[in-house]
């Protein structure tokens, strides 16, 4: 069985606000669904994170140690990873040097050390830590 992923967008709803309920009612039953119209910009922000939500895709922010998170250059990478996935993804030879990593987002506590296995979750913050 293979899972895949569908949302339902409806356009153009400055043209026939009248069909956007029905078109609604039939969507939602299926599939995530976004009524936006480009032409007024009405919905748009709701359809970005709709698609973005259905991506199958997390950002990551990294830190320095002492230093805020650069939160202007997320890695993206699909959910599910772990951090050691993140690692890799940064540079491969990080995994032989990594002596451990802090997590803050989804650990327990902020700034905790996370094993190697953790899930990171969409908007986490790692500071990796080498020898």
């Amino acid at each position: 069985v293979v899972e895949r992923r569908a949302i339902a967008l409806g356009l153009k709803t400055d043209t026939g606000p009248d069909r956007v309920p029905a078109f609604l009612a039939w969507a939602k039953e299926r599939f995530a669904a976004a009524p936006a119209s480009t032409a007024t910009g009405e919905g748009l922000d709701a359809m970005r994170t709709l698609i973005f939500r259905n991506s199958g895709v997390v950002r990551v922010y990294t830190k320095k140690p002492g230093q805020a998170p650069d939160l202007s250059k997320p890695y993206t990478i699909r959910e599910g990873a772990t951090v050691l996935n993140v690692v890799e993804q940064i540079h491969k030879d990080f995994v032989n040097r990594l002596r451990y990593v802090r997590l803050w987002g989804s650990g327990r506590f902020e700034g905790q050390h996370a094993p190697l296995d953790h899930p990171v979750q969409d908007k986490d913050v790692v500071e990796i830590h080498l020898t």
